[in-house]
C-alpha cells in the first residue's frame, strides 16, 4: 500500500489516501497489526465516504483521537478495540482543501476552511478571524481576496508557541507558492 499520509494510533500504523492494486483510494484508511508496521490484513480498512466522497487531505492528533481532514468534512478516528479496531465518526460537515494548514496547539486545531480560518476544539469549529466586539471579520476578507484558488493546496501553516500564534501562509493570485503570511 502506498499512502499519502501515515500516523501512529494505539500502537498501529494508520495509513490514509492510499494507492493500492493500481487503484487510487483517496478516501481509504488502512491500519496494521498491533506493534507490527509490516503486517496488514486485507480486511483492515475503512472507506470514509458516509457523508462525502472528497479526498483525505491531512490530519493531526487531538488528545487520544486522530482528526482526519477531508475536503468536505472532519472525521474523528478513535480506538475501539477488537473486532472493530477503529471507529470513524464524521463530526463536522465542512473541511479543508489545504491539509498543510492543519495545526494543533493545546488540543485545539486550526485550519483554513473554504470560507474562513477556523479553530476546531473537538466539538465545534469557530472563526478565528471574527472580531466578536465589532461583529466583523478582521482578516478573512483580505485572505480570500488575494488567495489563488487553484493553488490553495499549497497553503501551509505553523504554530509559533512563544506568542501563541497560528501563522497562515497563503499563495497569492498569480503566484505558485506561499508568499504572504497572516
Amino acid at each position: 500500500y502506498k499512502p499519502r499520509f501515515a500516523w501512529v494510533l494505539n500502537n498501529r500504523l494508520v495509513m490514509a489516501n492510499t494507492y493500492e492494486d493500481s487503484m487510487y483510494q483517496p478516501w481509504r484508511v488502512r491500519w496494521t497489526a498491533i506493534g507490527d508496521i509490516f503486517s496488514v490484513r486485507d480486511i483492515d480498512y475503512a472507506d470514509l465516504i458516509d457523508t462525502d466522497v472528497t479526498p483525505i487531505v491531512g490530519g493531526d492528533y487531538q488528545a487520544t483521537n486522530l482528526m482526519i481532514y477531508k475536503a468536505g468534512s472532519l472525521v474523528k478516528a478513535r480506538y475501539a478495540g477488537d473486532p472493530l479496531t477503529y471507529v470513524f465518526e464524521t463530526v463536522h460537515l465542512a473541511g479543508t482543501f489545504a491539509g498543510k494548514t492543519v495545526k494543533t496547539y493545546n488540543h485545539k486545531q486550526y485550519f483554513l476552511g473554504a470560507d474562513d480560518v477556523y479553530l476546531w476544539d473537538g466539538a465545534t469549529a469557530v472563526s478565528i478571524t471574527m472580531d466578536p466586539q465589532r461583529g466583523n471579520y478582521r482578516v478573512r476578507d483580505k485572505i480570500f481576496s488575494i488567495l489563488n484558488n487553484t493553488k490553495v493546496h499549497y497553503c501551509m501553516a505553523n504554530i509559533y508557541p512563544k506568542y501563541q500564534e497560528y501563522w497562515l501562509w497563503v499563495v497569492r493570485t498569480g503566484e505558485d507558492y506561499p508568499s504572504s503570511v497572516f
